[in-house]
C-alpha cells in the first residue's frame, strides 16, 4: 500500500510526516502509529518533507519545482514558493523557521526567506550532487555535502561569495 520517499519527526516528537510515491503526504501518530491526516493535493511525489520548527507546518519541496507550506492543524495550504530547483536532493529549514536551503541535482544551493516568499542567496561550488545539507546554528552559515566528497560552509550574508570553505 505505502511506497515511502521520506519521513520527517515533529520537533515535539509527536507525529512524524512521510512523502509516498502516490503523491502524498500521510501524518501519523507516533506513540498509536495511527494516520492522522492525509494531505493529496500534490500532482507529482513529494521529493522532501520537513516540519518547520516552531509550529509544526509540513513544508513539502515538491517535484513541480514548488515549496509548499501546509498547515497540518486546519488541513490546508499556507504558503507556495516557486523555486527554478529540480529535482531536490537535499532540503533544510532553519531554526527558527525563517529560511529553507534547497540543493538540486545541479550541484546548486538556493536560500529563500519562508516569510517573504523570496530568493535570498545562491551558492554553487560542489563539483557533484548535494546530497545533505544543515542550518549552523549561528544562524549566518549552511553546512552541505555532495558527492564530490567535499563538505562545504556557505556565509549566508555574503553575496559576493564564490567558493565555500572547504573541509578536509
Amino acid at each position: 500500500k505505502y511506497k515511502f520517499i521520506n519521513i520527517v519527526i515533529c520537533s515535539n516528537d509527536s507525529i512524524f510526516a512521510a512523502g509516498n510515491y502516490d503523491n502524498s503526504i500521510y501524518i501519523f501518530d507516533k506513540y498509536s502509529g495511527k494516520r492522522k491526516l492525509l494531505i493529496k493535493a500534490f500532482k507529482l511525489p513529494p521529493l522532501a518533507v520537513q516540519f518547520h520548527p516552531i509550529n509544526s507546518d509540513v513544508i513539502v519541496f515538491s517535484a513541480r519545482r514548488a515549496i509548499i507550506v501546509w498547515n497540518i492543524k486546519e488541513n490546508k495550504l499556507i504558503r507556495k514558493i516557486e523555486s527554478s530547483v529540480f529535482p531536490v536532493s537535499a532540503a533544510n529549514v532553519n531554526y527558527n523557521g525563517k529560511l529553507i536551503a534547497i540543493a538540486g541535482i545541479d550541484n546548486s544551493i538556493k536560500v529563500y526567506d519562508l516569510n517573504n516568499n523570496i530568493k535570498i542567496n545562491y551558492f554553487k561550488g560542489h563539483q557533484a550532487n548535494v546530497t545533505s545539507m544543515s542550518f549552523v546554528s549561528s544562524f549566518d552559515t549552511i553546512a552541505t555535502v555532495g558527492l564530490d566528497n567535499k563538505m562545504h560552509y556557505w556565509l549566508l550574508n555574503d553575496t559576493t561569495q564564490k567558493k565555500a570553505i572547504k573541509v578536509i
